[in-house]
């Protein structure tokens, strides 16, 4: 009698288990679904005006080396967390001389010069070696919850310093947010 009671309670358990881990599957399934469409919508986004000054127009991004993965979370907030990793290139783009005043053109070669031979703007370019963004979102049965924006960079010593990205306005950016709204509207 208690042999048989075992083998029952055995045989309830493994299809407790049985139906967990097909609970678990379609979850992780749903939640690979969701960074692959963010990430999608990600290496949609074109390049964008950082800033500009009388001299030149500074261009960032699009996202480039783009990379994404869902991992188990760590965290009791959902059960899987998504990750996105990129960089941003940027590039300069000089105004026309013609289309400067004679001022702002002498203006503009004196600081492309202070620049190029400036020790502090040397050591700034030379503080950082490399660097790029990561982005962490919270997966699982709901909408994915953008939780990280971070910057990852090494330093000249080759040490790794992590800060908030301050990227607020741009396409990306606003992809990672607004995966929230779009799947709840699914």
């Amino acid at each position: 009698m208690v042999y048989a009671s075992k083998i029952a309670s055995l045989v309830v358990l493994s299809c407790f288990v049985g139906s967990a881990t097909g609970q678990n599957d379609a979850v992780k399934e749903k939640a690979i679904a969701q960074m692959r469409r963010i990430a999608n919508a990600m290496k949609e986004c074109p390049e964008q005006i950082q800033y500009q000054n009388e001299c030149a127009l500074h261009y960032i991004g699009p996202p480039s080396n783009l990379e994404w993965d869902v991992v188990p979370s760590k965290s009791v907030r959902s059960p899987f967390q998504g990750v996105i990793e990129f960089t941003l290139p940027m590039r300069v783009q000089d105004v026309d001389p013609s289309k400067q005043s004679k001022k702002v053109r002498q203006s503009c070669q004196e600081m492309a010069t202070l620049a190029a031979t400036s020790p502090e703007a040397k050591a700034l370019a030379s503080r950082w070696r490399e660097g790029h963004h990561r982005y962490e979102f919270d997966l699982g049965n709901d909408a994915p919850e953008l939780v990280k924006r971070l910057w990852v960079a090494k330093d000249k010593d080759n040490n790794i310093v992590t800060s908030a990205a301050d990227d607020d306005h741009y396409c990306w950016t606003n992809v990672a947010r607004e995966a929230e709204k779009n799947a709840k509207a699914q």
